[in-house]
């Protein structure tokens, strides 16, 4: 079991190895994970800022919940949807990007209105 364990990482450390060396791949592959790290501080803080704001843990709930529920529900259709925008042309691109865009902001905006207003009673 050992065995298979560091055969597999060192597969996995050769992928990365090879990554890195690409000189076309590696600014990409930098820039994503940078990006990710900054998303990861970005939440952290965003969780922190509004329990220290409302001292409440149901805010942070309706929080998390305004970040998770528009991916588990918009993700199956976006996925569906990236797929038509690679064969059709930029303006119904950016239609239908913005089908999708409008109710995420619609509904963060509406949940960090109602972690608001959960504050402010408490």
């Amino acid at each position: 079991m050992p065995g298979m364990i560091l055969r597999r990482f060192t597969h996995v450390a050769g992928s990365y190895r090879e990554v890195i060396r690409n000189p076309s791949y590696f600014p990409l592959w930098l820039s994503q994970l940078v990006s990710s790290f900054g998303d990861t501080l970005h939440y952290i803080a965003l969780v922190v800022l509004v329990y220290q704001l409302t001292g409440h843990g149901a805010a942070v709930a309706v929080l998390v919940a305004a970040e998770v529920v528009p991916v588990l529900l918009l993700g199956p259709v976006a996925g569906i949807d990236a797929l038509a925008v690679i064969e059709t042309p930029p303006r119904t691109c950016w239609v239908s990007v913005t089908s999708v865009a409008a109710p995420v902001a619609s509904w963060t905006n509406w949940a960090m209105s109602l972690a608001s207003v959960s504050a402010k009673a408490a």
